[in-house]
């Protein structure tokens, strides 16, 4: 009796070792797939200015607002760094288009991610965070929404990770997509002005600055406050 539930208990294990290969091996074939079709359609995370980005993205015309959108999306995957789609966006597109396509496109990367988690589960995230997500996990955890909501505001963790952390949380999808979408709209339209507004000589350059300056000092004077806060990033 004892050898057939060992045997059983075995089992199980090799079972659910072999399905945390598929899953990982699933899920570096996608990363790879987002990063060739980059490649495909001609962008390369290179030496790549907003400048750049914006006559690469303008260049496909009509399809230019879904290809940024895309390309914001699959941007974690491709190690793509956000602040720089994001000046980008507002080169191209203006503030007020520019900051709502950059929205929709993050806010996708960032559901994205949470169902990954969600569907790869806790070892294959580990793998990949190498335990980095375990702090901002539990505090998720306790605060719901809250948590979320400020980690968003306030630079602790990098997108991703906090992305994987909810995922692996239980908390409810409708409220992690809630928080994330008001906590993301300061930062991204700070952001997005300043994109279009890269002339040092224009007034709105300065006045974009100051609110950067701002956006970055106010959350960094509260981290520093709070201590929970301020331990999720050690």
């Amino acid at each position: 009796m004892r050898s057939k539930t060992r045997n059983l208990i075995r089992l199980e294990k090799e079972v659910g070792m072999k399905k945390s290969m598929v899953k990982i091996i699933f899920f570096l074939v996608l990363m790879i797939s987002a990063f060739f079709l980059a490649r495909y359609y001609g962008f390369s995370p290179g030496d790549w200015s907003p400048e750049r980005i914006q006559t690469w993205i303008k260049s496909y015309g009509s399809l230019a607002p879904l290809l940024f959108i895309f390309l914001y999306t699959i941007g974690p995957v491709i190690l793509f760094p956000g602040s720089l789609l994001t000046l980008a966006g507002g080169l191209a597109f203006g503030p007020l288009l520019g900051g709502l396509y950059v929205l929709i496109g993050s806010n996708l990367a960032a559901n994205a991610s949470f169902f990954l988690a969600r569907f790869f589960g806790r070892e294959v995230v580990e793998k990949i965070t190498k335990g980095k997500a375990e702090k901002i996990q539990a505090f998720i955890q306790r605060e719901g929404f809250y948590a979320v909501l400020l980690l968003r505001l306030i630079p602790v963790a990098p997108f991703t990770l906090l992305n994987y952390a909810a995922g692996l949380s239980p908390v409810k999808w409708f409220s992690y997509f809630i928080a994330t979408l008001l906590g993301m709209i300061p930062g991204i339209f700070v952001y997005v002005f300043l994109g279009g507004n890269l002339d040092w000589k224009r007034p709105s350059f300065w006045m974009a600055l100051a609110l950067l300056a701002l956006l970055s000092v106010v959350p960094l004077w509260y981290r520093k406050r709070n201590k929970k806060i301020n331990s999720l990033s050690s």
